[in-house]
Formats: C-alpha cells, structure tokens, sequence
C-alpha cells in the first residue's frame, strides 16, 4: 500500500491529506478486524461481484474534482457496496470510507460565502436517510436553483458552483461547529491549531476555505448565515421567469419615495440637449437669471448665499409618455460655508430588456466651489484640487441647464437625494430616493447604497473613492429593477426570514451551546430539537461524543462555541482531537470560524450615536478605520470541513 502525502494545514481552499489517484490511501486495510470484535466472516466472491466490488471502490476512493458529485451517490449502489465489501473484508465499508467536500476543477477562484456553506448543510440534510436511485448531479450545471414553484426556500437547495461532492450516499450524520474567536485569540492561532488536529486523522480528507459570513455593515453572527433563509415573501425575485413575467406585464405605475405621486411606465426618450451644453450657457447671464429667479428655502444655513432654482411647472406635460427617468448623482467638498457641489452626473434610462438596463450618460460635470475649500474629501468623493484647478463652470450655470433641459413630468431618481438636490440647489417635484425605497417598514435605519448593490445587484462598488457617474448608474438600476419585479425585489428583513430547522422537525437533531444562543435560536422555533445547554468548551465534549455515535446518533449535531481566552483555545484543540478520534467517517464535520464579533457590534453601536445629528460626540476619520477594520475581521472569517 502506498502512503498518503504529508498532510499540511490547509489555506485559500487547499486540500488536506492528497491521495494519489492511482493509489489507494493508506488507511484503506482490507485485513482491518471490526472495532467492536465481531468481524463477519470473509466470504469467497463470484468473479462478477469482484469486479463490481473492484470499479465501486475505485468511485469511492478516487474523488472527480471537475463535477459537483462523484463517488457512490445512491443509496442502492453503497448498501450493493457495503455489502460486497464485508463479504470480501469482514469490515463495514463506512469504517474505512466516507463523505468528502473538495473544491471544483477550475472553480478555484470563486469566492465563498456563509449563504453557501447554509445550502450545502440543508442539501446534506435533505439527503441523510433518504433512499434514492437517482445520481445527485444536476440537470443544469450552473444554472441551479431552487424549485420555482416551492414555497419553502430550503426546499432544493443547490449546490455551490466551487463545491464538489464525494460519496455523499455515505452521508448518515451532519456535525457543525460554530466557533465564536474572542479578541484576545487571533483567527490564526485558532487555525494553525485545528489545523494541526485534522492533520494527525490521516482517514479524513479535510477542506480549508476562507468565507465571507455577511455583506453590509451590519456585524452578523455565524448562525445569522447558516441557519436561516429569507422567507419567500422577501426573497429577492431576479429569475428569468420573473423578468418575463414583468416584460409580458408591465406596471403601470410606480410610487415614488418622496411623494405620492406617481408616474406611468412606457417609451422613455432621450435627452435632447448634447454633453456641451452647459458650456453654452454665459456666466454672467445664468447668474443675472438666478439673481432674478431664484429664492431662498426653509432651513436654508445663514452662509449659504445661493439661491435655488426649481423646474418650471406650467410646461405641458406629456401625460407620461415622454417623461424620462435620470439617475443623480453629486459629489460634495468641504469649504468654509459647509459642502458645496463639486460634481454632478445625471445618467438617462433608455430600456431594461432580459433583465439587463441599458443607459445612456447626459451630463458628467465638475463644478468649481466659490468659496475656500477646506478638504477636498478625496477618500470619498475622488475630488482633488488639480482636478478642480482648470474648471471653470460653477453653480448657477448647472441650475440653468437643468431648468431648461427637465420636464415637470421626468423623474429624478437619487439615493439621499436630498442631499444631491441641496449640492445643486435646485427642487424638482417627481423624485426616487431609493434610501428610502428599499428602507424597512417601521425602521429608521437606511442601507447604504455600496450595501444595496452588493446585496441585490451582485456588483461591488466604492472600493476606493466615489464615482458619481457609477452611483447614479446604480441608483438608476436599483429603482428600475424596483419598478419591473415589484416588492420582492428588496433586502430581506429580519423579522421575515426562516429558520431552517423547522423543516427537519422529525429528524433527531441536536443544538449544543450557551443558554442565550439555545434561546434565540432552537428553543424559540416550533420543532423537536434536543438542546442541551453548556457554557464553556470542555463540558461541551461529551455530549458530543454521546450523540454523535451509537444507537442516540444524531442526524445533525450543531454547537455553538465561545472561545475567549488562550486556555479555551486549548480546550478546543484538545476536545476536537477526541472527537475527531471517535467520528465514524460517514458524519461530515464542518468548523466554522468568526472573529470578533462582540467588538464590531460595540463600534457599531458607538457609531450610531456619534453619527446622529443629535448628538454632540464627533465621529473622526480615525474612528471610522477602526470601524471598517473591526467590521472586516468579523466578515473574512473561516471553514473547515
């Protein structure tokens, strides 16, 4: 028999314990006596069964790394298994060879996520136990998704598109462990320590995949992210068959976010005034026509000396037929009166077709302020002085432009769009402000909009300074996509989502760990979950072991552990070396690693208060990288499986 490789800790996804594959592990020893003493007695095959037992065991051990699942997938073929290899051996089959999670052939650079581990645990359990002819593969490699017609979201959960399967017909238990670092533990040691635990079971082949648990600025815990799904009432409907549903019926009107108003879908067309425009406009004139125009508003600050400007209202109005949709976009700098406007871009809709919007850019100017400017806001706007130097345009000639290129009918869509409409000094009556869109019923907090278009448009933006045109563009596409799909297009709420432990009501399911965490998250649910309630991770060991072998074996253990201090991280290395011992190999085990979640939720919280307008505590530049880096240590966190 060959040996294994050595077996090293794993990172960005590698593989523990690599077996060649023309080899057999050296774990695998056809002469092993059954651990319990009564090993049947070997039987002579036919020439047949030793074939078919030959080409079985050569599936079981030799994983496909290129296909979502490999090995023995039904439960037919590995009881056919298991029986003709006790007939060879005298061993049980699962004492030797069980379940494996690898990462895909050339899916190597996907990024994980804790929704993704969340599917996989609810595939797993819809599987243990349940007898079936059927390979698990799907029909539709990369293109799975649950049952368009299931009410219930953990119905047919898919399987990862980085996630490759092996033997999952010898699936009989699931075991997760969810493990809380405390801040005076670093992510690493705990790595480096379990790593070297997993690494002494040569029977196992184990998969190290770093995981991003939530998006947002919303520190989440671990449970957050594996045990619960967005209840379809909220589920965010961006499928095809929706999309065509929406093309074949369009709406007929959409409420806007700071009226009720509302204005009619239908033919949008293009702007009529070119890109040059506002270059034609003479200072001196748009001046005298503000001068003579303009006026003063409500709470207008007592430095701010520039009058605003509002759209003419006794145009005609076209009924909505030729109304046009633009997404807005400012960015500000500082000066010595407070933010004066330093750029806008307005971005016209043109169509929205299979789900893909097409636009088209009427404006992309910078703005010189009149007064001093005292910080130029570059982190967050992109403004620097050299780009402010050689302009000349100023306020009151994009006032004038826009008076006489918007129509009382057209709508301005915007996120915070007051604040962009203050910058330019301008009011217009039909308006979209997609923070208060896409806001919660009853809650006063609004979503960013980087958190927005990661959550529902799977695109990340803002990693370094703003771009206005990219904002308003988004913006644009939220409220489109908003209007098309209706209210399920929107951010899951909380109080709406779903426990996926209900659905396994009738299995023997276990949850161990802290009474607070049994309490908001087991015993809170109608189902028939055995929790057990520990504190610390040593007394958490042996209920472990009680019901994760034996006739008490549980189809899914889940525990819940806190480690705060370095004896803890000792604690842990040493309870999951003797479980790991005493596993059978056809429970899958999965350790989940999140880091300092209690301090990113205490700076949240102090940012809140600092950050109202209330209060007369500052919220500095410093305190906001603390922040982002307390925030992104709880977010990257870690996976074992």
């Amino acid at each position: 028999m060959a040996s294994t490789q050595a077996v090293e800790a794993a990172s960005d996804g590698a593989v523990i314990d690599v077996t060649a594959a023309t080899e057999f592990p050296s774990f695998v020893d056809e002469n092993l006596e059954d651990p319990k003493g009564s090993a049947s007695p070997i039987q002579t095959l036919s020439k047949a069964d030793r074939k078919r037992l030959k080409k079985l065991r050569k599936r079981a051990l030799n994983p496909i790394t290129d296909a979502e699942c490999s090995g023995i997938q039904t439960q037919l073929e590995w009881l056919e298994f298991q029986k003709l290899y006790l007939a060879e051996t005298g061993n049980a089959a699962g004492e030797t060879i069980g379940p494996s999670l690898s990462r895909r052939k050339r899916k190597e650079e996907n990024k994980v996520e804790g929704t993704h581990h969340r599917d996989l645990i609810a595939w797993m359990m819809e599987r243990i136990g349940r007898e079936s002819s059927q390979p698990c593969v799907s029909s539709k490699p990369g293109k799975r998704s649950r049952s368009e017609n299931s009410e219930d979201p953990t119905d047919n959960p898919p399987i990862p598109s980085w996630a490759s399967i092996h033997n999952p017909a010898a699936l009989e238990s699931l075991i997760v462990f969810e493990v809380s670092v405390g801040n005076s533990v670093s992510m690493q040691q705990i790595q480096d320590s379990l790593g070297g635990v997993i690494s002494q079971d040569q029977r196992r082949r184990a998969l190290s995949l770093p995981t991003k648990w939530f998006q947002g600025y919303v520190p989440k815990t671990l449970t957050d992210s594996l045990w619960y799904f967005a209840s379809n009432g909220k589920a965010t409907n961006t499928s095809k068959k929706a999309r065509n549903e929406a093309a074949d019926h369009p709406p007929d009107e959409i409420e806007t976010a700071a009226a009720e108003d509302d204005f009619a879908s239908g033919p949008l067309g293009k702007g009529e005034v070119s890109l040059s425009s506002i270059d034609s406009i003479p200072l001196e004139q748009a001046k005298a026509f503000v001068k003579e125009h303009g006026f003063r508003v409500m709470d207008q600050l007592q430095g701010d000396l520039q009058l605003y400007l509002e759209t003419l209202t006794d145009q005609e109005d076209q009924g909505g037929v030729d109304n046009r949709i633009f997404g807005m976009d400012c960015e500000m700098v500082k000066t010595s009166v407070g933010s004066e406007l330093a750029r806008l871009t307005l971005v016209q809709y043109d169509s929205f077709h299979d789900g893909k919007l097409t636009t088209t850019t009427i404006m992309d100017e910078l703005v010189k302020p009149y007064n001093p400017v005292l910080d130029y806001l570059t982190r967050h706007s992109g403004i620097t002085a050299t780009m402010l130097e050689p302009v000349q345009t100023r306020l009151e000639q994009v006032q004038v432009y826009l008076l006489s290129f918007l129509r009382p009918g057209d709508i301005l869509v915007g996120h915070s769009l007051e604040n962009d409409l203050m910058a330019t000094h301008f009011l217009h009556p039909r308006v979209i402000d997609t923070s208060l869109v896409f806001r919660h019923t009853n809650q006063r907090t609004k979503f960013s909009l980087r958190h927005l278009s990661t959550c529902l448009l799977k695109k990340t933006i803002q990693t370094g300074s703003h771009c206005s045109e990219e904002d308003a563009q988004v913006t644009l596409e939220l409220a489109v996509r908003r209007a098309w799909l209706g209210d399920t297009f929107a951010l899951p709420n909380a109080s709406d989502r779903k426990s996926i432990f209900p659905k396994w009501s009738k299995r023997k399911i276990v949850g161990i760990g802290p009474a607070e965490w049994l309490q908001a998250h087991i015993t809170n649910h109608a189902n028939g979950i055995h929790a057990l309630s520990y504190d610390s991770v040593e007394k958490c060991k042996k209920p472990v072991l009680a019901w994760c072998k034996g006739q008490r074996k549980a189809q899914m253990l889940c525990c819940h552990l806190n480690v705060l201090d370095e004896t803890e991280m000792h604690s842990l290395e040493q309870s999951m070396s003797d479980i790991l011992k005493q596993v059978p190999l056809s429970s899958m085990l999965m350790i989940a690693l999140q880091e300092g979640l209690g301090k990113a939720r205490e700076i949240f919280k102090t940012r809140r208060v600092c950050q109202d307008p209330r209060s007369s505590v500052g919220w500095t530049e410093e305190d906001e990288d603390r922040w982002k880096m307390a925030l992104e240590r709880c977010r990257q966190g870690h996976v074992l499986w």
